[in-house]
């Protein structure tokens, strides 16, 4: 028979990696023109990839929202297990949590993508900016595209 000390341990061991392979993602968003209104940041994983860029920014793994001070801002994802994900954030500048673009549909307000992707003719698939969370905390620095 296993001694008590041995059983905890095991039970123990069953339920701590869930709490330690659990990662923070801080994202840093730079060079937006101005602090007026909000960044808005949207964090997707491999399982609803399918809602990545969808209208009205649903079925995300995480989303943060934060004032903007001297052309930046910073938020923070806690607790996302290891895996596969792809981020969109936007300057909202009027604060009307849309991304306003022209009669063409050219965002007039800042915005970007994981990997600081710069779009050529449409928009980024899941894929094309996809990158992987393994560490307990990663950092991403990204820049405002206007």
């Amino acid at each position: 028979m296993l001694p008590l000390r041995a059983l905890w341990l095991a039970c123990l061991a069953l339920f701590l990696p869930l709490n330690l392979i659990a990662g923070n993602l801080i994202v840093q968003v730079d060079q937006m023109r101005n602090d007026q209104g909000t960044l808005r940041v949207y964090l997707y994983d491999e399982a609803r990839k399918q809602g990545f860029l969808a209208a009205g920014f649903q079925d995300f793994a995480c989303k943060r929202y934060t004032k903007i001070t001297q052309g930046q801002g910073q938020v923070v994802c806690e607790n996302l297990p290891p895996g596969i994900y792809a981020l969109t954030f936007f300057h909202d500048e009027n604060d009307n949590f849309e991304v306003d673009s022209n009669f063409i549909g050219i965002p007039k307000e800042g915005y970007g993508f994981s990997l600081n992707y710069k779009p050529k003719l449409s928009k980024p698939s899941f894929k094309q900016v996809q990158f992987e969370i393994t560490e307990q905390n990663l950092t991403l620095v990204l820049h405002a595209i206007y």
